[in-house]
This record gives structure tokens, sequence and C-alpha cells, in this order.
């Protein structure tokens, strides 16, 4: 059986397909961290293998998905010819308008729905057997079900969107990729955990660039392989047991969905690409470097100023601080936090579970600090 490409039999083909960009190995050495001789290895196939940041590099300079590296391809000539259907979408988003009264009115919530709506948000807990959902409009079911993703109904919520999907309906035709998008978060919540399912769906919104209206698509992707890479049904995986390729994926995702956001929610994405470089550099050590997460705190710092009333931009702040080395300068951003706002459970607890993940895969003393002040200061809340 022929052995699949590997890492530099891909890049010597990138190469000569994308010559423009890439000007020989003395030239792409400049555009990324890797030295001369490494990328003159790779073009003239001394070695097998690229590190995952490389890869990462490689894709941005390209403007590839990392998908180009974990997918299998046999014969060089097919994947040459295979390479523009990895090129990122990146084209802004124009609308098309669709004329959808073929299939009949779209109706708009009834005031009495706009009315009963409102009402369920004051419920702890809805009882959708209780609710006549047949004499419901699509719209209303549309918001119910977001409604019950919010009070962590899951399996109610998933139940009544791939209803209206069924529905073949005007409704479900035309707000098609909102219901997929939302069945993907359902998908992926951990009631689930049907993480392949939902990046399937999210690959075809991004195929048809449903992702450049809501670039949410791209972080959830990128999520999705996160957990694949790291976690299993029962907890973290060992660290021998981490799926590099997959957590490349999630790597370069996350730089996409950063590139395409507006500035101020950038953040999300960009303390994700931290925490996943210092797991890679723990995988591989050889090629550990702290100075891009420097460089890119520094980058999203010079155009955003954190919210200081609002949890996940000032924990996202605080997470890098911790990350760069300066961990009691991210308590006090915590301290003073906490003193003036009242913090919801759900919000510290997932804080909480990304740095318990991050531990997991890495020895970081400063991370551990911060984590058992957030713990303790946590406690003293309750």
């Amino acid at each position: 059986m022929t052995d699949a490409l590997t890492d530099t039999e891909k890049f010597s083909i990138m190469s000569r397909v994308f010559y423009d960009i890439y000007e020989g190995y003395e030239q792409f050495s400049q555009k990324i961290t890797a030295g001369r001789s490494s990328v003159h290895n790779w073009e003239i196939r001394k070695t097998k293998n690229i590190n995952s940041k490389s890869k990462s590099e490689i894709c941005d300079i390209f403007n590839l998905q990392a998908t180009v590296w974990t997918d299998t391809f046999y014969d060089e000539i097919n994947f040459e010819h295979s390479l523009h259907n990895y090129r990122r979408i990146t084209q802004k988003h124009t609308n098309i308008q669709i004329e959808f009264k073929i299939l009949g009115d779209i109706k708009d919530l009834s005031p009495q729905e706009s009315s009963h709506l409102n009402n369920l948000k004051k419920n702890s807990f809805i009882k959708i057997d209780k609710l006549d959902i047949e004499k419901h409009s699509s719209n209303f079911l549309f918001e119910l079900a977001k409604l019950l993703k919010n009070k962590k109904q899951i399996v109610d919520a998933l139940s009544i969107v791939e209803s209206i999907i069924s529905s073949r309906t005007a409704f479900s035709y035309k707000y098609y990729q909102e219901l997929q998008h939302l069945k993907a978060i359902l998908l992926s919540d951990d009631t689930y955990k049907q993480w392949d399912d939902a990046i399937h769906i999210l690959r075809l919104l991004y195929i048809s660039k449903y992702h450049l209206q809501e670039s949410e698509v791209i972080t959830l992707t990128a999520s999705n392989f996160k957990r694949k890479a790291l976690a299993s049904n029962s907890g973290w995986k060992e660290k021998a047991n981490i799926d590099t390729d997959q957590l490349l994926n999630a790597f370069t995702l996350y730089q996409e969905a950063y590139h395409l956001k507006d500035i101020s929610s950038r953040y999300y994405d960009a303390i994700n690409i931290a925490y996943l470089s210092n797991i890679i550099d723990m995988i591989e050590p050889k090629y550990a470097d702290t100075e891009p997460i420097k460089a890119l705190y520094n980058e999203l710092k010079s155009k955003w100023t954190p919210d200081d009333s609002n949890w996940w931009e000032v924990s996202s702040n605080a997470e890098f601080l911790m990350l760069i080395g300066k961990p009691h300068q991210a308590e006090v951003e915590i301290a003073n936090f906490l003193e003036s706002n009242e913090v919801k459970p759900f919000e510290i607890e997932s804080t909480l579970r990304q740095l318990e993940m991050y531990l997991h895969f890495v020895d970081d003393h400063n991370a551990q600090s911060f984590y058992n002040f957030l713990m303790e200061s946590w406690k003293a809340l309750k």
C-alpha cells in the first residue's frame, strides 16, 4: 500500500503551487519563526514532520485551513488539485435576497406569543409538555429553543430545533443556517458531547460563508476540536493521548476567528490561542517559545480595554497576565472586580474549569497560584 504524504511532501507541493507567496526558502523563513535551514529541509523533503506552530504559520501565510495537514492524501497530483478546497473563506459577506413567499408567509411573533415568552423567561424550568407546541408559530418555537438553551434544557431545545428544521416551512428554509448553528451549539453541549456531528454542521456553514456574518461559528468549531483533542467522555486525556492533529485544528481556527472578529470581541479567541500555545509547547518542548503570547497580548491590549464590569473580559485579561508571568497583577484584577461586581456561578466556574484543563496538561506554577486564589475567592463568596 502507498504511504500517505508526509508533512514535508505536502509543504513542497504548497510551496510550488503558492510560489508567488513562498519566494524560496530564504524569503519564506523571514515570514515565520522557523530558520532558513529548517524551511530548506522542508522544501527538499529532508525531514518528514513539521512542528505544530510552524504548520499553523504556514496556514496563515498560504491562507489555508489546518485540515490540509490532518486530512490524508496518498497522491501528490490529487493533493495539488485539492489545495483550493482548503483555502480560508474570507470574502466579505453579501446578503442574497431570496423570495420565500412561494412557500408561504413567515409570521412575526404575535403580541400574545411575545407575552408568553416573557412569562416563560421568569420560570426556572419550562415544562414543554404543558405547551401546545403545534399551535405556535415557527418564530415562537425558535425563540423558545434559544430560551431553553439558556436554561440548560438542552434535550428539550434540540427536540424543538429539529422539529422546526423538519417542518419544511418558509421559516425553516429562510433561517436554515441559524437553526443549524443552534443545533450545533446544542450538540456541542456536555449533555451530548456529539463533537463530530457538530463539527460536520459547522463546516457546512463555513462553506456556505455563514461564518462571515456569524464568526462564532469558527470559535465553536475550534472549541469542539479542542475537546476532541484533549477530552474524553470521562474527563481529560492523559498527556500521551492528546490528539495533536485535532489540537492543531483548534489552534489555527482560534487564530482565524481572532483575525475575523472586531477587536472588542477578540479576547476570547486570544486567550484560547495562548492556552493552546503552551499546551503545544508541552508536547513539542524543542520548539517552545512564550514570546508569541506576549506579542499577542500586546497587540490585543493596543486596541482593547477590558470592560471592568464584564467578568469574561476581566477574567480573560487576568488569565493573560497570569500566562505572561504576572500572577499577582492577575489576582488584583479579579479582586477589584469582585469588590464592585456580582459574578454568576456559571461565569467563575467556567473560568475555573478552563484553568483545571490547562493545569492538567501543563505544570505552571503561576497558573496554579492563580487557580488557588480564584478558588478561595469563590469559596468566600458562597
